[in-house]
């Protein structure tokens, strides 16, 4: 039926390199012919059906396609420029493209966003092509999740470029329900957008934040204001519903929908508000410290709580974890290192529940991690970045694992900025739509081009740390013993653990990468120490097959690598020098084998293979002379057959193998896969079985309740911050008892073990009643506490001086004389105040009046400096 598709008259064919001839053979391994393109690769997106067909978009904005999974080329620049209306060729708009973005609901429609006011659409996987009706340069668009042909786009009035008094400026927001051809504005002075979540019904709601006042121009956001709102429409802008006032940035994951409500503009201090019930109530995140909050990253949210970085700095920041309601948040991790706007943070994609990330070792506060246990077994430019509509391990998965067109969005709530937020112009309003693939991975290769130009400036003392439950403890990676040389590695054995690089250090170093159809592999490049090490010559390429559990070295150096077959093979590419060779594995990394693939050497970028990493057709591309260089490898040949014996996995006749994941979240889970050395393909279309049994609880199915922690090596909850159970302790202090029962600890959200340990609430001594409110004029506890010495001394010291002058006659003598020399002050004589010879009596009154003539004549005292 798309047989047709497969034609393309009108194109020109990409040639080329004349060096190459059109398809060759290295071994088992069959090369296709080098294509060259004008400019490096900006991105890569499979479309269709049976993701047959390949769009690939260059820096320079041309879109090339190909029908074959990326063995030829067709140019497809003229097909767009045939689009462009005459005026717009005077005027040197061009049809350059700097963004493609394919629908969640229908593989073959596509969206082609101009980098000038020419857009494009396609609803048969770029075949045809047809131009949107609006002529303004688009500065943001979202697919509607279920409707293919619907859409929010947001872009800057004409009035921006040409002020006038009667028009504000204004980034506005519209919806079409036909693919471009009509639009309908559904508000103004739109700051965010993003559809609704298909959880609660409300896919056709569109959420967004905007300014409250809209009759003046809209200013551009470059620092957190208290003149927004986060509201809702589900009639497209005809009905309007405020949903938190001071709402600047928002973010939708799963059946989460957080907002950053600002409190004070100008100490830039914002504050986390949650809504786990589509937005109907939101209530402010609760966390055990009383912190001065800047910004937040959400990190996951998958596995039933939320996990976010609280920003401490420019490059640190805490991770607490949630309840099931989002709300009660506790403390996980200290000192998690941030750098480009992520966070060293990664959730294993194929086993649930197993967290890494890196840390700052030298941080003052400690992250809750032992490291003399070992691992537990695994229970098992400036685009548009607006809404959001997943977390960071969302993001950054579908960007390193270099499947660009898997569900993604670019907007981590990044907010450590007190004085200068991650805002610009063109990032206002512009939605991060779960599909946008384009815009995280240009993202990232900039500020992967920042790092690379910095150099790796790694802080030496950073260390990779790894949780087996959800973040409610943290233990060091545990090393291998040998290298991939069959060498014993050295190192003291206190301070000898496995580190790994993560996405902050892209493209320097390749980062932790896991994917969901290759369970329990996980590859990552790093070093054996106590430390990870920026230095390249110390960096090389491990592997685990376990979940993260145990690892081996599994290749000298760092590598870009990619799994395929449902992790049934791995390839990997140097990425540090030119090179024109590449290496595979077929047994999960015991053995490598090499193989070259160009006779030019060339810079590799990436290594990538279709979304569902189930073929074995891969495609190589980089650089050479600054030109882009692409290859497609196919590795079919390599073995001969299909594994046979999926239903009795496990036997000796079967090539599969039953692996057994210990509890993890109240799970005991199997899986069925390939066994390691068998010496075939799996079927691309293959499920495979598990089965699940319920685990008894145990501590660890528990973590720590608000204001408790787990101290090193312990898993023990104890008291960590009494502040943030004062609302009980008023509550079962009230009556003079010493002591109060309180819950430590709280289930691990998702966990569903049954019976076992059950935790006990534990005494927590009751606070030291509140002592009165002191006059600030009466000084210290101390002073206060002298006072009645200092009465009795003064008593002493004036009976003693009366005594004396009773029984001197010189004193007697004395006072009598200075008393017949005083008289009366006459009126308006210069010399002692008017008050001084006075009868005590009126000098009292005034006294006691509290007034006197300075005050009168508008004189105030200084206030007190509390």
């Amino acid at each position: 039926a798309r047989a047709a598709m497969m034609l393309l008259p009108h194109a020109l064919l990409v040639l080329c390199c004349a060096a190459d001839a059109p398809s060759t053979s290295e071994g088992s391994v069959r090369v296709a012919a080098e294509t060259t393109f004008g400019a490096q690769i900006a991105d890569l997106m499979w479309l269709g059906q049976n993701k047959t067909t390949v769009l690939i978009l260059t820096h320079d904005g041309q879109v090339h396609r190909s029908t074959n999974g990326g063995e030829n080329w067709t140019d497809i620049k003229s097909q767009l420029e045939k689009l462009v209306p005459p005026d717009h060729k005077r005027l040197r708009v061009s049809a350059a493209i700097r963004m493609i973005l394919k629908s969640p609901a229908c593989p073959f429609t596509v969206f082609a966003q101009g980098a000038s006011r020419n857009n494009f659409a396609s609803s048969d996987a770029g075949l045809t092509w047809t131009r949107f009706s609006v002529n303004s340069k688009i500065q943001g668009f979202q697919f509607h999740t279920g409707k293919p042909k619907w859409a929010l786009i947001s872009y800057w009035e004409d009035a921006c470029r040409l002020p006038t008094k009667s028009t504000p400026c204004s980034h506005s927001l519209y919806v079409t329900k036909d693919l471009g051809n009509t639009f309908a504005l559904v508000c103004s002075h739109v700051v965010q957008f993003s559809w609704g979540a298909s959880a609660f019904g409300q896919s056709d709601r569109v959420y967004f934040t905007r300014f409250v006042d809209r009759t003046k121009s809209q200013p551009m956001l470059t620092r957190w204001r208290e003149d927004l709102e986060f509201a809702t429409t589900d009639n497209f802008g005809k009905d309007v519903k405020r949903r938190v006032a001071g709402g600047n940035k928002f973010q939708l994951s799963n059946r989460y929908i957080l907002v950053v409500k600002v409190l004070d503009a100008a100490r830039q201090m914002v504050k986390l508000m949650v809504s786990s019930d589509g937005g109907a109530r939101f209530d402010p995140a609760r966390l055990p410290h009383r912190l001065r909050q800047h910004g937040f990253a959400l990190l996951d949210a998958s596995e039933g709580a939320l996990v976010v970085h609280v920003t401490k700095g420019t490059t640190i920041g805490d991770v607490y974890i949630s309840d099931n309601t989002g709300v009660n948040f506790t403390l996980s991790l200290s000192g998690n290192i941030r750098h480009g706007g992520l966070c060293a943070f990664e959730k294993v994609m194929n086993l649930h529940g197993i967290y890494i990330a890196n840390v700052d070792g030298n941080h003052n506060d400690k992250p809750n991690v032992n490291p003399s246990d070992k691992p537990k077994s695994p229970e098992t430019e400036q685009n548009a970045v607006g809404a959001s509509t997943g977390a960071q391990v969302d993001q950054t998965f579908s960007y390193h694992t270099r499947r660009l067109d898997s569900p993604k969005n670019v907007d981590v709530m990044d907010a450590s900025w007190p004085a200068s937020a991650r805002f610009d112009i063109a990032s206002e309003g512009v939605a991060g739509e779960e599909q946008r693939a384009r815009s995280l991975s240009r993202t990232l290769r900039r500020s992967a081009r920042r790092l690379a130009g910095e150099g790796p400036g790694r802080t030496p003392s950073t260390q990779t740390v790894v949780s087996f439950d959800n973040g409610g403890q943290w233990s060091y990676l545990k090393p291998p013993k040998r290298d991939s040389q069959g060498k014993p590695i050295k190192c003291s054995s206190d301070k000898c653990w496995l580190h790994l690089h993560d996405i902050t250090e892209i493209p320097t170093f390749s980062p932790v990468y896991s994917y969901r159809n290759a369970v329990g592999i996980i590859m990552g490049s790093g070093n054996v120490g106590p430390f990870l090490s920026s230095k390249r010559e110390d960096t090389n390429t491990y592997l685990s097959r376990d979940g993260g559990l145990t690892w081996i070295e599994s290749h000298k150096g760092t590598f870009i690598y990619e799994f395929g077959n449902h992790g049934g093979l791995l390839v990997m590419a140097d990425t540090v020098h030119e090179t024109r060779e590449t290496v595979f594995s077929w047994d999960e990394g015991l053995r490598w084998s090499s193989f070259e693939f160009s006779k030019n050497p060339m810079r590799v970028e990436n290594v990538i293979i279709e979304p569902d990493a189930a073929s074995t057709k891969f495609l190589v591309y980089g650089t050479r002379a600054g030109k882009g260089i692409l290859r497609l490898l196919d590795f079919s040949g390599v073995h001969k057959r299909l594994c046979q014996g999926l239903g009795n996995a496990g036997t000796d006749g079967s090539d599969y193998e039953r692996w057994t994941v210990p509890c993890i979240l109240g799970r005991k889970v199997v899986y069925t896969r390939r066994k390691q050395k068998s010496r075939c393909f799996n079927n691309e279309t293959i499920e495979r079985p598990t089965d699940h049994a319920t685990c008894p609880c145990k501590p660890s199915s528990y973590e720590c309740e608000v204001g408790f922690s787990r101290s090193v090596g312990n898993e023990e909850c104890k008291l960590e911050s009494p502040k943030a159970l004062q609302h009980q302790a008023d509550m079962q202090c009230s009556r003079g008892a010493r002591e109060y029962h309180a819950d430590a600890y709280r289930r691990v959200p998702g966990d569903v073990c049954k019976g076992g340990w059950q935790p006990q609430q534990v005494p927590v001594a009751c606070p030291p009643p509140k002592q009165p409110a002191k006059d600030p004029n009466l000084g210290t506890d101390e002073q206060i506490g002298l006072m009645p010495l200092m009465k009795v001394a003064i008593m002493f010291i004036v009976v003693a001086v009366g005594l004396w002058c009773a029984r001197s006659n010189a004193a007697l003598h004395l006072i009598k004389r200075w008393f017949s020399h005083a008289s009366p002050t006459p009126a308006g004589a210069r010399g002692r105040p008017a008050t001084i010879g006075a009868s005590a009596s009126s000098e009292m009154a005034r006294l006691a009046s509290g007034r006197d003539e300075r005050q009168a004549s508008g004189y105030q005292p200084p206030s007190l400096e509390i």
